[in-house]
């Protein structure tokens, strides 16, 4: 059973995966804790984009760290929201790459295919620019198969993590994959659309 924790902005109770971690570095900047390794007591806060610039913007952010810096205020590089969706893209990508290299990855339109209609598509990877006719096709097999589906990747992106050109369609086969990329892609989805990608 997951654990909940305390977001320190709202206050409510929410699960791990649906939070993200920050802390001051040695440098007193504050740093994004995707790991969940780094020392110190830190703080927790949902994990969306908006919550996160709008309670920067406003000050509060910062002040969660409590009062007691004096000169020594919390360092917030410009580009720290943007990275922590580099961070969060990156994630996935070495995740799919892990799985293309144990095997668990197909992909091009026909192999894809092949394995929805097969039953042995766990999870379907479609490129979010893709022809909008491909996907819908894809789309529906999945459904039909109950096959769950994820757009949130450009093709460049997923080609990158595949170590190929123009891929659009990627089935992942392994129950244990598709989980752990679910679940990458849900944070990475959460941060920056409010929601879940599934």
């Amino acid at each position: 059973m997951t654990e909940n924790l305390q977001c320190a902005l709202t206050g409510k109770l929410l699960p791990l995966e649906k939070t993200i971690r920050f802390v001051i570095g040695p440098d007193n900047a504050v740093i994004a804790d995707l790991s969940e390794e780094l020392p110190g007591d830190g703080i927790r806060l949902l994990g969306y984009r908006a919550t996160l610039e709008a309670s920067i913007s406003d000050g509060s952010f910062i002040g969660l760290f409590g009062s007691d810096f004096l000169d020594d205020v919390p360092i917030i590089a410009p580009s720290f929201v943007d990275k922590i969706e580099t961070q969060l893209m990156d994630r996935v990508l070495g995740l799919i790459g892990l799985a293309r290299r144990a095997g668990a990855v197909l992909n091009g339109f026909a192999k894809v295919e092949g394995c929805l209609k097969s039953g042995k598509c766990d999870l379907l990877i479609t490129a979010n620019d893709g022809a909008e006719g491909g996907r819908m096709k894809m789309t529906r097999l999945a459904e039909a198969v109950q096959c769950p589906q994820v757009t949130i990747l450009p093709t460049a992106r997923l080609s990158m993590a595949l170590g190929q050109t123009n891929v659009i369609h990627a089935g992942i086969v392994g129950s244990g994959w598709a989980e752990r990329l679910t679940a990458s892609i849900d944070r990475l989805s959460l941060y920056v659309n409010g929601h879940e990608a599934a």
